[in-house]
């Protein structure tokens, strides 16, 4: 008696919950459309957040193979990892192939950046902007934007001053605008000296379509790329120039900031950019 009770304990508390969670993970991806979810992938070792996985996607990436990439993206971003959710949601933006509809892409990005993911939160900001895959909503917009600016990032200061220079969804503000601008600048991104006088705000525009997604996106994988070539010509082992921002390459950015003798802080800007050229130059 006392044996069959302990293997009806053991039945309950160990079999059934692996059980249903392999049921329900495999239930809630046919819901929503993700065949791969049914994949030997799904069910994971306790803990598992997906690292390894995001990592594969970032070198099939490298090697050009989107169909490879977001399978592993995917079966990262389903155990919940935020970096392959955003990159699973931008690989939508590039291969239709990649996700069902833009609403796909929106969900994972919005994933991303539910879980603090500072550039999700830009890129969601954009796309509210511009109505990409949502309805425009200037107030969702600045929100996202807003988080994202409040953790230095560049490119969202950048959009912010946009929005208030133009009046996207907002009450012009110019003074609003300038503030915004010049901390773009400052965090180091690449803004042309007009941006930073106020009389030529008012020539500014409102965006009118939705290639300026990838245009914003690009400049900075480019920028990173760029980082990474010249950090390599320097002797430095950033690893591949991929516009992937790993733990390599933020080593490297490291070991330059200490030997110039600049705040070491591991981070990205226009600034470390023209500080490497100089260097190759000498």
């Amino acid at each position: 008696m006392r044996r069959i009770l302990i293997a009806s304990f053991l039945f309950t508390c160990c079999v059934l919950p692996v059980t249903w969670a392999i049921h329900l993970t495999g239930w809630v991806s046919h819901e929503k459309g993700q065949s791969y979810a049914r994949s030997r992938y799904v069910v994971a070792a306790k803990g598992d957040k997906g690292d390894a996985a995001y990592e594969a996607g970032n070198k099939a990436r490298r090697e050009l193979d989107n169909s490879t990439a977001s399978a592993y993206y995917r079966k990262a971003a389903l155990l919940g990892n935020k970096k392959a959710q955003f990159r699973l949601a931008l690989l939508c933006t590039i291969d239709h192939e990649v996700c069902k509809d833009k609403a796909e892409a929106v969900q994972w990005m919005r994933a991303s950046a539910e879980q603090d993911y500072t550039p999700a939160q830009r890129v969601l900001g954009h796309w509210y902007l511009l109505g990409y895959g949502v309805e425009k909503n200037a107030d969702k917009a600045k929100q996202w934007l807003i988080s994202a600016a409040n953790k230095e990032d560049d490119i969202a200061m950048y959009l912010l001053g946009r929005i208030y220079a133009t009046g996207e969804g907002v009450e012009k503000n110019y003074d609003e605008a300038l503030k915004w601008f010049r901390l773009a600048k400052a965090n180091g991104y690449p803004l042309p000296a007009e941006y930073l006088r106020m009389d030529n705000l008012p020539k500014l525009k409102p965006y009118k379509s939705q290639q300026s997604i990838k245009k914003i996106i690009k400049s900075r994988e480019d920028i990173i790329k760029e980082v990474q070539s010249g950090l390599a010509a320097l002797g430095y082992k950033p690893g591949q120039a991929d516009g992937i921002m790993g733990k390599k390459t933020q080593s490297a950015i490291k070991a330059f900031q200490q030997k110039a003798g600049i705040p070491v802080d591991g981070k990205i800007s226009q600034e470390l950019l023209l500080r490497i050229t100089d260097k190759l130059k000498k």
